[in-house]
């Protein structure tokens, strides 16, 4: 049974994966997807932490929420 008071949220963490290029066109994707529709759930993205303050340009007039992660010593992938 799910509780009335509590917010459904989507949220997607991106790791380390995406370049700044690649995050901005995917925030850009998914802002143009769930902007104006009604009902969703709260959307947050987590990209990677070279990547926030782009798609922090790309979500700030929409109703797409930014989150941050830690950092690793690994180039790329799921750390």
């Amino acid at each position: 049974m799910s509780n009335p008071k509590r917010s459904k949220i989507i949220a997607g963490n991106w790791k380390m994966h995406k370049n700044r290029g690649e995050a901005k066109a995917l925030a850009e994707a998914i802002a143009k997807g769930v902007n104006g529709e009604k009902d969703l759930p709260i959307v947050v993205l987590f990209p990677p932490f070279t990547s926030v303050s782009t798609v922090q340009d790309v979500v700030k007039d929409t109703s797409v929420n930014l989150g941050a992660q830690n950092m690793d010593h690994h180039d790329s992938g799921a750390f």
